[in-house]
């Protein structure tokens, strides 16, 4: 299929589509930069008009659609489905990316297999996705992936980087009734096909843009911060910039990637700084054990044994030359945005 893109700042621009592919995935495979979000149904970002052609919308009950004039024509485009050549209208700019763009880092699907489960706590697992050829990602992008018997793609953050790899390392928090949570922790098969597409994302650690940074996780959004991690350990970043990570949990038995994090700690003793704030404190042997664990490796390492994420934010460390990074529930990112705007 073909669908056409009006735009009132510019020519029209066509991309091909398969019967079976989103809209939204089509147009990112052919390097048109089309506004996006999640790309799963949940934000709405993905807002476009259909003039003519017909679609076939995936999924009714998606999210994102509160907001839709759905009479008016308005559709998520990574939730629909070209049935016919199509024209459709987008509310803001659109453009084709350039030739000189990594042919990795564009947009699209690969097969993989499902490996390497680890229980990392009571309900936060990591898993692996083999693909079935090399892809590349910027530090803090994300993969949707769609799992077999599961209705819809999940959005996932790699913990790993690789300029070129064929494996992506994530990890997932259990949801009560979250369907792609419950074939994860309940039936994992190893080796399972599942298909990815990405990588995406605009949320990115860039080195070239030299800044500080702090990264403010809650949770499993610690997933893209240990990418920027990686990458800053693998160029040497941390040689000459500062990150702090603030890394919120409820307990002392809900932190992961500790080891990690102390080898990262003890590599780079003056430039990193690591606080792991614990918001629900049951049994304060468990804290006092964990604080001794983490006081040998480096004077900025830190257990925090009360408060949320935001409220170990120090302004003593920021400067206008950091870049902050934010992920987890929706209320610990909220309360962080308001923190560093103020």
């Amino acid at each position: 299929m073909n669908i056409t893109i009006s735009r009132k700042d510019g020519d029209p621009l066509s991309f091909d589509a398969n019967a079976d592919e989103k809209v939204l995935y089509a147009a990112l495979r052919n390097r048109i930069s089309v506004p996006y979000e999640c790309a799963s149904g949940t934000c709405g970002s993905c807002r476009a008009k259909l003039v003519s052609g017909e679609l076939n919308d995936c999924w009714a009950d998606a999210p994102g659609k509160k907001a839709l004039k759905i009479r008016r024509g308005e559709f998520l485009m990574c939730q629909c489905e070209a049935q016919t050549d199509c024209e459709i209208r987008i509310p803001s700019p659109v453009a084709v990316q350039p030739h000189n763009k990594l042919p990795h880092s564009i947009p699209q699907s690969i097969p993989g297999s499902v490996s390497a489960f680890n229980q990392l706590t009571a309900d936060v697992l990591s898993f692996s996705v083999t693909l079935e050829r090399e892809t590349g990602f910027q530090a803090g992008q994300f993969m949707l992936l769609q799992l077999p018997g599961v209705e819809g793609a999940r959005a996932y953050s790699m913990v790993n980087y690789s300029e070129k790899t064929r494996q992506l390392d994530f990890v997932i928090k259990q949801i009560k009734d979250g369907k792609c949570s419950e074939w994860l922790f309940n039936s994992p098969k190893e080796g399972a096909k599942i298909s990815v597409f990405g990588p995406l994302g605009h949320a990115v650690f860039e080195p070239q843009l030299e800044r500080d940074l702090l990264l403010l996780a809650g949770g499993s959004g610690i997933a893209g911060m240990m990418a920027m991690l990686a990458q800053a350990d693998q160029i040497g970043y941390l040689n000459t910039y500062n990150i702090e990570l603030i890394f919120g949990v409820r307990s002392a038995d809900d932190v992961f990637y500790l080891p990690d994090l102390k080898r990262l700690a003890q590599r780079y003793p003056d430039n990193l700084y690591v606080t792991i704030a614990l918001s629900e404190v049951d049994n304060q042997s468990d804290v006092v054990e964990l604080i001794e664990s983490v006081s040998a490796v480096s004077k900025n390492f830190k257990i925090a044994s009360s408060g949320f994420v935001h409220e170990h934010i120090e302004v003593s460390r920021t400067s206008i030359n950091t870049m902050a990074f934010i992920a987890g529930p929706p209320p610990m990112v909220d309360a962080s945005i308001r923190e560093l705007l103020t």
